[in-house]
């Protein structure tokens, strides 16, 4: 869960603790014949802003991966942030992230 305060407007703080992290599990076997650098990981970024009751969702950006990323060291890797969608992909400066 990421937190926002309006006096760091362009600062995400994340909750790096154990209990804030939820695993995720992939599976495949030799039968599912998975090229593992073709096959893509991607991580969408949702902002969900709540007002009146209403809760409102968006697409903040997105990243991806080839799967076997997944057998490295995963803390180490770092993914270029994209805007759009995959289908129509917009560049973000690093400098705004």
């Amino acid at each position: 869960m990421a937190e926002w305060n309006p006096a760091n407007e362009d600062l995400w703080e994340f909750n790096q603790k154990a209990e804030s992290l939820n695993p995720v599990y992939f599976r495949t076997t030799a039968t599912d014949d998975l090229n593992r650098q073709e096959t893509m990981l991607v991580f969408e970024l949702v902002v969900y802003v709540r007002s009146q009751n209403k809760t409102t969702e968006w697409t903040a950006g997105w990243a991806e991966t080839p799967i076997a990323t997944c057998e490295k060291d995963v803390q180490k890797v770092r993914l270029e942030i994209q805007g759009g969608s995959p289908q129509n992909t917009l560049a973000i400066s690093s400098a705004d992230v």
